[in-house]
């Protein structure tokens, strides 16, 4: 009997492996064909002889040094291994970065399923993730590896912590946490996160105990923080505290806006000018957070009280992992809103509260569920298409250098990096009145 109810248990397990990898391949697929990015690829990747094959001197080079600003040292092995399996052809490097994806789609929906007990929701949200339009430039270019590796490793560790039933289960799930720090250093907020867990899912009370645990995975964020400051000051532009706050609430609001409506996108969104309070454009992000903080805490009051563990932790898990890039938005002389691939790991909490809030709805409507559930999929499913549909357009973008800088200025004009980037590419072939105009522009 037990065999024959694993048998369709493992029919449904390929059936949603094999409809994941075919949602990736549709809606990035044609990376395949891509070349290597003008950004970060030809020095991290094809003129980097410290990822050209597995040898001695290569991993030490890989282990001891940054990329020149972060410390990656995992996601610099996995270029070695593509090297190994393909020399410097492209096709390789990007076929591991959509692997990856159809991986960390899969283990979204296994975290949530966890987490909320909701198959389908948890199902659908995985099926979201694995196609959302804001995923391209991590997905798509082959830099972007390290934060597919980060979050792979940061899930796993996750999973394995909420399943912990032996001291072998917490190892594991500490030994993911490192892989997670190696790829990039943005895993630091685990400890937080695993707090959540026990506070908010597990409903133990914040004591000694329930931090005792967590020393472990805190010392290691420690060193990758000392390690990624180390890295970064070379690179990173001064702010003061209060700018930092500022663009912190722009930030938010920004990824939360994209998450829901991701279009445009480009792979720059810079900012021009003083960043001051008596800007609207960081004056409004943060009354849409506290307004939004104030409901929270209204519903709490008024005895909704079933839900606000579940939405607080994803609102804390979307913070707290977007909480690392409130630091890196100023580099040199220019400040960025916002980058895409920054949305990845954080993505995940507001994929709960759509969960959350399905579950709620259902049970809301008490009468004509099963009317409620045909609108419910048939929304899903076009949701997803459209979200398949802009993936592949924003992948497209990826093409040649010109179409990703071309769409960036159309985007965000002010863009001085993308601007630069055209010109460089204009002026090399001879096209120098055009450049001469966009430099003037």
């Amino acid at each position: 009997m037990e065999s024959e109810a694993r048998l369709p248990r493992a029919k449904t397990l390929l059936l949603i492996v094999g409809g994941v990898a075919l949602l990736v391949a549709v809606a990035f697929g044609r990376a395949l064909h891509q070349g290597f990015s003008p950004i970060d690829d030809a020095f991290l990747i094809v003129r980097n002889l410290g990822v050209h094959g597995v040898t001695r001197e290569n991993l030490r080079h890989i282990f001891t040094t940054f990329d020149p600003e972060l410390y990656i040292p995992l996601t610099l092995f996995t270029f070695q291994l593509d090297y190994m399996l393909g020399s410097l052809n492209p096709t390789v490097f990007h076929f591991t970065n959509l692997f990856l994806h159809t991986l960390n789609a899969l283990l979204v929906g296994w975290f949530l399923l966890l987490l909320t007990g909701q198959r389908t929701g948890a199902l659908i949200a995985g099926l979201l993730f694995a196609v959302h339009p804001l995923h391209t430039e991590a997905v798509v270019w082959i830099a972007g590896r390290k934060d597919l590796l980060s979050t792979f490793f940061f899930l796993l560790s996750l999973i394995f912590y909420l399943r912990r039933e032996t001291r072998a289960s917490y190892a594991w799930s500490l030994c993911f946490f490192l892989c997670a720090l190696l790829s990039k250093a943005m895993a630091v907020t685990l400890p937080l996160v695993l707090v959540l867990i026990d506070v908010l899912h597990r409903k133990q009370p914040l004591r000694w105990r329930v931090l005792a645990d967590k020393l472990p995975f805190i010392a290691l964020s420690v060193f990758f923080m000392f390690i990624a400051t180390a890295g970064k000051e070379r690179v990173i532009g001064s702010a003061t505290v209060w700018e930092t706050i500022l663009m912190a609430g722009r930030s938010t609001v920004f990824y939360v806006e994209k998450l829901l409506v991701p279009f445009p996108l480009a792979a720059f969104y810079t900012h021009r000018g003083p960043v001051t309070l008596f800007d609207p454009r960081f004056a409004l992000p943060w009354v849409f957070l506290i307004v939004v903080a104030l409901i929270v805490v209204i519903l709490a009051v008024r005895g909704t009280r079933p839900l606000i563990p579940s939405l607080s932790f994803g609102v804390l898990f979307f913070v707290s992992t977007l909480a690392p890039t409130f630091l890196n938005f100023r580099k040199g002389a220019e400040t960025f809103v916002a980058v895409d691939r920054y949305a990845y790991l954080p993505s995940v909490g507001l994929l709960l509260l759509a969960i959350v809030a399905i579950a709620a709805g259902y049970e809301y409507f008490t009468v004509r569920r099963a009317t409620m559930r045909s609108v419910g999929y048939c929304f899903v499913v076009i949701i997803g298409m459209l979200f398949t549909i802009l993936s592949i357009r924003q992948t497209r973008l990826w093409d040649t250098p010109e179409t990703l800088y071309r769409n960036a200025l159309v985007v965000q004009p002010e863009s001085l990096g993308a601007r630069i980037s055209l010109v460089k590419l204009l002026r090399e072939r001879g096209e120098l009145q055009e450049a001469f105009a966009l430099l003037k522009e």
